[in-house]
């Protein structure tokens, strides 16, 4: 239960932070992605911990989840600073792995 409310959380506020980095300028925006963000790697973290005894497909593709969400911080980065190109990028390779990540489990 508590790994479903992490998630819920990071994703609820990196969709909140994404569609005002993108739509607003508004001087909250970055810390509003940065909370989704360190959630999402709290997650991460947790479902790569949780699957270290499962096969070797599953800690092999727990692993990367782990890597892609730690990336994350690097977009957070990215947009306090203005960039508005690379954070976005990251930020969908984040969802495109949360995609294949679903497709392949059963958690």
């Amino acid at each position: 239960m508590k790994d479903s409310i992490v998630q819920i959380l990071a994703t609820v506020f990196l969709i909140l932070g994404t569609m005002m980095g993108l739509l607003t300028n508004w001087v909250i925006t970055p810390y509003v992605y940065t909370i989704g963000a360190a959630a999402a790697i709290v997650y991460g973290i947790q479902v790569s911990v949780k699957n270290k005894n499962a096969g070797h497909d599953i800690k092999r593709l727990s692993h990367i989840f782990a890597f892609v969400s730690c990336s994350l911080a690097g977009a957070a980065y990215l947009l306090f600073c203005g960039d508005n190109s690379w954070w976005i990028a990251i930020t969908l390779l984040y969802a495109t792995m949360v995609l294949y990540y679903s497709f392949r489990t059963n958690s």
